[in-house]
């Protein structure tokens, strides 16, 4: 946790790290001074602004070396991924899924044995190839 010195301007809190630019804050609004706008007036041209005579003006105050902490980081969001294919899996013909040993693709509904062919050939047809 670290020090910082508090300006409240009425309801609203800021946090400043240097002494010099907090009291050079609180100087300039110090001065200034609070205003409404009067619609009075019978056209656009006439408006102007007046002093405010609200009697419940806002305080300015400066705390020094108050207690500050930094909001914690946020976490960087993770990319939604597909789970990794089960080991002995190959990849369907139809590409849009793996297929296990003894069993059917999801999708399209072709045997493992269709996919592993495709994959793996026998030593017939290398040779066949080769010629």
């Amino acid at each position: 946790m670290i020090k910082k010195h508090i300006i409240e301007v009425g309801y609203q809190k800021y946090a400043v790290d240097s002494i010099t630019a907090a009291t050079q804050a609180v100087a300039i609004l110090s001065k200034l001074q609070r205003v409404t706008l009067n619609h009075d007036a019978d056209s656009s041209d006439h408006w102007f602004y007046q002093p405010d005579e609200d009697k419940h003006r806002s305080t300015i105050e400066l705390k020094l070396n108050q207690n500050y902490r930094d909001p914690a980081k946020s976490k960087p969001k993770k990319a939604l991924a597909l789970p990794a294919p089960k080991r002995g899996t190959i990849l369907c013909i139809c590409e849009k899924s793996y297929v296990a040993p003894r069993e059917s693709c999801v999708h399209c509904g072709r045997a493992f044995s269709e996919s592993h062919n495709r994959t793996h050939s026998t030593a017939s047809q290398s040779k066949l190839r080769l010629l």
